[in-house]
């Protein structure tokens, strides 16, 4: 059996409550896709994240190393901030930093901006992602 441990930290209880619904969106689907899962668990207290997904017998390099995304690196997120002010942020997962803040009058702008970032998110490496968006 071997496991595989992360573990983050949000700058906010509502990001670490957003980080760890996409994990299991995200991370957890695949993990569990993977030859030989055993299962995982997700804690987390105020701030803090801990997950742990387990296998049997060896890590082979599909379930030791899936295919990484930039999903595996920033979260994107879309916030209403009041009536006419809307976020859309790129959150490195590491350390919870914001890594690019964009700010909108109107909400269908918001959207379509976080779906364009989510999809190159999802469909770009994390060097590719950082260098498009000229990410730290």
């Amino acid at each position: 059996m071997f496991a595989r441990v992360l573990r983050a930290t949000a700058r906010s209880e509502q990001a670490a409550l957003t980080m760890a619904a996409l994990w299991g969106e995200q991370v957890g689907r695949f993990e569990r896709a993977a030859p030989g899962f055993q299962g995982g668990v997700l804690l987390r207290e105020g701030v803090c994240l801990l997950a742990v997904s387990c296998w049997d017998g060896r890590p082979s390099a599909e379930a030791a190393a899936p295919r990484p995304t930039a999903t595996d690196a920033y979260v994107v997120l879309l916030s209403r901030l009041d009536r006419r002010s809307w976020r859309v942020r790129i959150v490195d997962r590491g350390g919870g930093a914001v890594a690019r803040n964009e700010w909108f009058e109107d909400g269908e702008d918001a959207r379509r901006r976080w779906e364009a970032l989510a999809g190159d998110a999802a469909r770009l490496d994390a060097a590719g992602f950082r260098s498009r968006y000229r990410l730290p």
